[in-house]
């Protein structure tokens, strides 16, 4: 009886979550009826992350309550429902609608006076993210974020960020609003959106519903070869950053800062702090200029000075002769330089082994060379050298 009573009060909390967003926007009814039966009984919402409200909140409230609040995070930190792009320009739209034949196209998020919108992707299988996920799935999504990103010249947002909800109403936002410039960017859009009178915070541009992680790879992956890695080295995207840090607001501005100097191979100190002030106004509660420029200075002097590439055959044990080498002669190179280091190694050990058995009295013995070195008889032959015959 009670796992009966849960599911019904479960049941009750996703209908009335329905009913509000159905109520609020009712043109909308596609988008929730895709994303409602993904998203937690419990989804972290905010009033007032992007209002200058003096606190400013992020937290789980119930889906019924959550679904009517201006910003919700559409993904958990167990579960990618979505892919969510950052678009901090106004062509959103028109970039949307030329986005090769293909390629789902997101609903787009949009404030009326900035035009400045996020593009939400709903996905037809969300992508597991917990500790026991798999990681093939994780790495295309990462790979499908970061070209749907490309393709409309916004940034791929963390998988947890919070973003603009298509059912947020004016009435539940807390606090002035923050406005980017001092007049609307498109005067036509923001008249028609007042004369509307409607209550949303928001407009909003349907896509095309849920889409596939691979048909998002195979529509764009041919317009952006220039801008990802070569397929010599896809292995080292597949393994990927992983997620910023959620244990501080410092660490995980740290994080996204360090991720992207690593992507754009950046150690210019100025647009490193330009690009921490801009990831610091994403953030629900924002540090202040102080200790963004300290993570700044951090994250440029570690680029200028010991940071590396892993790509391009100047990372690792023989980064000074591997430049200029393709990749054959650097494979080449390393199983050479490898075996050469094996060969001193056992050399080592072999050598040991032989001066134990005479400070013993024994005979020098291969047998019991290899035995004491740890090494195979075979390798004790090879050195006729170091027993003496």
């Amino acid at each position: 009886m009670p796992a009966v009573r849960h599911r019904r009060a479960c049941a009750a909390i996703r209908a009335r979550a329905a009913e509000e967003a159905h109520d609020a926007a009712p043109h909308l009814r596609p988008f929730f009826d895709i994303m409602l039966p993904r998203l937690p009984l419990w989804l972290k919402a905010s009033q007032n992350i992007r209002t200058m409200a003096p606190q400013r909140w992020l937290a789980p409230l119930p889906l019924d309550q959550a679904i009517t609040c201006p910003w919700i995070a559409v993904n958990t930190d167990q579960r990618v429902n979505a892919l969510c792009i950052d678009i901090d320009h106004a062509d959103g739209p028109e970039l949307v609608a030329k986005l090769p034949p293909g390629c789902p196209k997101p609903t787009l998020v949009i404030d009326p006076w900035s035009g400045r919108s996020h593009a939400i992707l709903p996905l037809v299988t969300p992508v597991l993210t917990g500790d026991t996920a798999r990681r093939p799935p994780i790495a295309l999504a990462r790979y499908a974020h970061r070209l749907l990103a490309l393709a409309l010249q916004g940034n791929a947002l963390p998988f947890v960020n919070p973003v603009k909800c298509p059912a947020g109403l004016s009435r539940y936002i807390g606090g002035p609003r923050e406005r980017k410039g001092i007049k609307p960017a498109a005067p036509l859009v923001w008249e028609a959106y007042v004369e509307s009178g409607t209550d949303l915070i928001w407009l909003t541009q349907l896509g095309d519903g849920a889409a596939e992680l691979r048909a998002v790879v195979e529509a764009l992956v041919d317009d952006n070869k220039e801008a990802l890695p070569p397929r010599t080295s896809r292995s080292n995207w597949r393994r990927g950053w992983g997620e910023p840090s959620t244990v501080g607001r410092n660490c995980n501005l740290f994080d996204q800062l360090r991720f992207w100097c690593y992507r754009e191979g950046e150690r210019d100190a100025d647009r490193i702090l330009a690009e921490a002030a801009r990831l610091n106004d994403l953030l629900p509660n924002p540090l202040s200029a102080s200790e963004v420029a300290c993570i700044a200075r951090s994250v440029a002097d570690f680029m200028q000075n010991r940071y590396s590439p892993r790509r391009g055959g100047t990372r690792g044990r023989d980064r000074a002769i591997n430049r200029g080498l393709d990749i054959k002669a650097r494979q080449a190179l390393a199983g050479a330089r490898s075996a050469e280091q094996r060969r001193t190694a056992n050399e080592q050990k072999v050598a040991a082994a032989v001066a134990k058995l005479r400070e013993a009295g024994e005979r020098v013995v291969q047998r019991q060379v290899a035995v004491l070195a740890k090494v195979s008889e075979r390798t004790v032959q090879s050195m006729p050298e170091i027993l003496g015959t």
